[in-house]
């Protein structure tokens, strides 16, 4: 195994990420050995996979239902930008050519942050109208005092050129952009459920070899999908 992983190893970039499914018989070790050849420090995480529900017959005492997959990246300084959700295309269906990201158009109004009276000032809608945080919420005149816009007035001063006033059941509301990018971490627990287990792993390889399984222990298609589907900046995997 360690010549193999050392290879894969030469075979990944600076910001490449690997994943290794292993058992509990073998993850001990794997991890130590990964720690020598990649660096205790680039170890990001061993997920554990449920990969099927009620349990096989490999061992007398235990019904063992899950395995892990172990992450190193080559490139520490990176490891807090790797795992990302993907954002997806329908969340962020507009783009942005000046700032070369997509995003989307969402309230610039809030009530639950917190009241600060440098947040509460009035912005001008096309017909002249003053616009306060209050009035472009369902409540109106009721959370006055406790509506509040998300930028201060400096902020608002710098960036106002960026929103989109718009008329909305005869009530003019305040939105700003919110661009792609940020994502969200992933759990390190991956649910059956969510990316099917052993026996989904079975059926993918056979549609692919005319009802055969030509190796053992396949993977479901998902659960790759499932880590190919991160990323943040322009990393590799």
């Amino acid at each position: 195994m360690a010549k193999r992983l050392k290879l894969a190893k030469n075979l990944l970039t600076e910001d490449g990420v690997i994943f290794i499914s292993i058992d509990d018989n073998e993850q001990a070790q794997l991890k130590l050995l990964c720690d020598e050849i990649f660096n205790e420090k680039n170890f990001i995480a061993n997920f554990i996979w449920k990969k099927r529900t009620t349990g096989g017959h490999d061992s007398k005492d235990v019904n063992t239902t899950h395995e892990y997959i172990t992450c190193f990246c080559i490139n520490s300084s990176i490891r807090g930008d790797i795992l990302q959700l993907l954002d997806s295309g329908k969340e962020y269906p507009e783009f942005d050519p000046i700032n070369n990201k997509s995003f989307k158009w969402d309230s610039l109004w809030t009530v639950s942050h917190g009241y600060t009276k440098n947040c509460d000032y009035p912005i001008l809608a096309p017909d002249g109208t003053e616009v306060f945080p209050y009035m472009c919420h369902g409540k109106g005149v009721e959370v006055n005092g406790i509506a509040r816009w998300f930028w201060s007035f400096e902020t608002y001063q710098k960036n106002n050129k960026t929103l989109k006033i718009s008329e909305v059941k005869n009530k003019w509301k305040v939105y700003k952009k919110v661009f792609s990018g940020k994502g969200t971490p992933i759990q390190s627990r991956i649910s059956k459920n969510e990316i099917g287990g052993t026996s989904e792993g079975k059926s993918n390889l056979k549609e692919l070899f005319n009802n055969n399984i030509v190796f053992e222990n396949p993977k479901p298609v998902k659960l790759v999908q499932h880590f190919l589907n991160r990323k943040q900046k322009n990393l590799s995997f």
